[in-house]
């Protein structure tokens, strides 16, 4: 869907969209929290411990596995063809290849199971909906199940640890929120303004010669939009380099906008908020183990997020 334009995209967006329904993700969020206060169970208070690997990115993929219908044990493969995929470095590009070839094949595979044996899960009304002429073709499937799992995992990763850090780089406003979790929502809003994980739009490529305010952009040439820096634009907002969580209003492109606005947006949110209020609940101290020039950012260009992020939990 990403990289189609209407009619096709229509028509599989629409199809995609009726499975992913506001009662559906309410469904899930038994699954988020229960995966969440298992993997707090295993955190050891008062000693460093990556929010990232130790729990960000083991919910991530469990949830993952949750929404598909997916075994719980596959959620160890998915991780590692995950952090594989999304590697920077060129010397290991050849793993990230092999590593898609896999969740192509792993895919494919639970495609087929699931025809065989459907659920009550996402990926089995996705099947249902590709049923029939004209509706959902097996590459598309295919394609939309990939892009599940892989946007899924590497941006709900980050958006966790950008929230976390700008918190905590603000003790006066992690200081309300800890006061009043109903403030959560208004948080996360803030943070996908301030430092959210889309750092930039993907590849565009214009039909025709255009101009974006007022640059010649020839016809198929590369565009690339820096959505972070619209969210810190004076025009837009008022004061924007400061982080305000009751900021009235946190309109934000950080899921995108139009006909390709980020399905999973609301998944997206229920995942982090779960985490961010079971953690502040059951560990009301919080602080990072390292100095806060030691942390450092992914080299990605799409998705924005620390690499690691060290903190003592205390309750």
């Amino acid at each position: 869907m990403l990289n189609l334009d209407p009619p096709d995209h229509t028509r599989i967006r629409k199809l995609a969209a009726a499975t992913f329904t506001e009662r559906r993700i309410a469904q899930w969020q038994t699954a988020m929290r229960s995966i969440t206060d298992s993997l707090l169970d295993a955190v050891p208070a008062k000693e460093p411990v990556d929010l990232l690997d130790a729990i960000a990115a083991p919910l991530a993929v469990q949830v993952i596995c949750a929404v598909l219908g997916a075994p719980p044990g596959d959620s160890v493969s998915l991780r590692e063809w995950g952090d594989l995929i999304f590697t920077a470095d060129p010397a290991h590009r050849h793993l990230a290849v092999e590593a898609m070839e896999s969740l192509i094949a792993y895919s494919g595979d639970l495609i087929a199971h699931k025809k065989k044996d459907p659920g009550s899960d996402l990926l089995s009304e996705l099947i249902e909906a590709s049923r029939g002429p004209g509706l959902l073709g097996e590459d598309e499937l295919l394609a939309t199940v990939l892009g599940l799992v892989v946007a899924g995992y590497e941006s709900t990763i980050a958006m966790v640890g950008d929230i976390f850090l700008a918190l905590l780089d603000h003790p006066d406003q992690l200081a309300l929120l800890r006061r009043d979790l109903g403030l959560a929502d208004a948080a996360i809003e803030e943070v996908l303004r301030y430092d959210g994980p889309q750092a930039s739009s993907f590849w565009r490529f214009p039909t025709e010669d255009v101009k974006i305010g007022g640059v010649p952009v020839a016809a198929q040439e590369t565009v690339l939009l820096l959505v972070g820096s619209a969210h810190r634009d004076p025009a837009r907002y008022p004061d924007p380099d400061r982080f305000d969580i009751l900021r009235e209003d946190k309109r934000h492109l950080a899921f995108g906008h139009g006909i390709h606005r980020c399905l999973g947006a609301q998944l997206a949110r229920r995942n982090t908020r779960t985490l961010l209020t079971r953690t502040l609940e059951r560990f009301p101290a919080m602080s990072l183990a390292v100095d806060r020039a030691d942390i450092e950012y992914k080299p990605n260009l799409i998705v924005r997020g620390p690499a690691f992020l060290p903190l003592i939990l205390d309750h």
